[in-house]
């Protein structure tokens, strides 16, 4: 789906065609929150659907700055250029001009468990085993800022989900009946359907048959 396929079955769904009474602007805002619910639940089951890449370099350092590197924002810098939503690897590389993996660091959940190659993610840092003076490779998924305004990107692109594009709608029709003060038990029963669906797709079928997260819960 593009934005405005979206946009109009997210419409069509609620069932309300007067845009004194819901605006354009509010049903925008309703689409982008479901999107951020709709990648979560995707990236819950396999992060490298939305996974993108980054070069980061250490010189004699043992830690690495996302907010100085750009990837999370703060007071001074509220829209950073990469913004991170979660860390999903990091890998030593050979050359950034071929990126060929030649090892992936171990993560660990404390920075007290480092002990070599291996690294520890602590808020707005990443730290590592020891000091390293070389170039990484960072794999993670980034934050979505999708414009749902069909009156100005009425052919936007998403995501390569399309097929499951309409429980962003379902997901979507859940702020308006909150602001409706209804409950849709159809709508509900629709949106417990279609999550399962998509689930059980990334988990079968997404890189050619089998997720790499069941590829790495098999292999571990």
């Amino acid at each position: 789906m593009k934005v405005g396929e979206l946009y109009d079955f997210f419409r069509n769904i609620v069932d309300e065609d007067d845009d004194t009474f819901l605006t354009e602007a509010q049903a925008a805002e309703m689409l982008k929150e479901a999107y951020r619910e709709f990648r979560d639940l995707v990236v819950s089951v396999d992060p490298d659907v939305y996974k993108t890449e980054a070069f980061i370099t250490l010189t004699a350092s043992d830690v690495f700055d996302l907010i100085a590197g750009g990837f999370l924002g703060n007071a001074a810098n509220p829209n950073p250029a990469n913004p991170m939503h979660r860390l999903i690897r990091i890998a030593r590389i050979d050359s950034q001009a071929s990126n060929r993996v030649v090892q992936y660091l171990d993560p660990v959940s404390l920075v007290t468990q480092l002990i070599g190659d291996d690294y520890a993610r602590a808020g707005d840092k990443i730290y590592f085993g020891y000091q390293l003076s070389e170039t990484l490779r960072m794999e993670y998924v980034e934050f979505a800022d999708i414009d749902f305004k069909k009156s100005t990107n009425n052919l936007g692109y998403i995501d390569n989900l399309a097929q499951f594009h309409t429980l962003i709608a379902l997901m979507a029709a859940k702020y308006y009946e909150i602001r409706d003060g209804s409950f849709n038990e159809v709508l509900e029963r629709r949106r417990l359907e279609k999550a399962k669906e998509l689930k059980t797709w990334l988990t079968r079928f997404w890189k050619g048959g089998i997720s790499s997260h069941v590829t790495r819960i098999t292999e571990a």
